[in-house]
């Protein structure tokens, strides 16, 4: 290649560069990034690592999600989690996710399962957990 094309291939790619990542803030995320920010705000749950997992929160939600774990206390830990579902309810803008979350509060060592669905939505560009709804299960 000369060095008049590897200009040009070198502006094409730093063209090509620029287009895409000014498309990128703008552009809804795909259900691979929805999924793949489930699974990290689980992964962070299951650990208990709660300030990391309100990083997949809105802003105004963070605050409160926090001090509710903390007033869960240090006997309180998630021991499974399992992400049954996750589905478009909008494409590109609501998600829903179903979830199995097993528990323990020590000293007790009995395992509580709950079932959850959480409503994921796409703001500015990144998929943010919205809203948590525990599912009741009738007797």
């Amino acid at each position: 290649m000369d060095r008049k094309s590897a200009v040009w291939a070198a502006l094409a790619v730093l063209a090509a560069m620029s287009a895409a990542s000014g498309c990128s803030a703008a552009k809804p995320k795909s259900k691979t990034e929805l999924i793949e920010n489930v699974n990290a705000y689980h992964q962070h749950m299951r650990w208990g690592r709660y300030s990391q997992a309100a990083g997949f929160m809105a802003e105004g939600d963070q605050e409160a999600f926090l001090g509710r774990h903390e007033a869960l206390g240090d006997d309180f830990r998630v021991v499974e989690i399992e992400i049954k579902n996750v589905r478009l309810v909008r494409p590109d803008e609501e998600a829903e996710a179903e979830v199995v979350m097993a528990w323990i509060r020590e000293p007790d060592m009995r395992v509580h399962r709950d079932k959850i669905v959480e409503k994921w939505r796409n703001v500015d560009g990144r998929w943010v957990l919205v809203e948590r709804e525990l599912q009741v299960k009738k007797p």
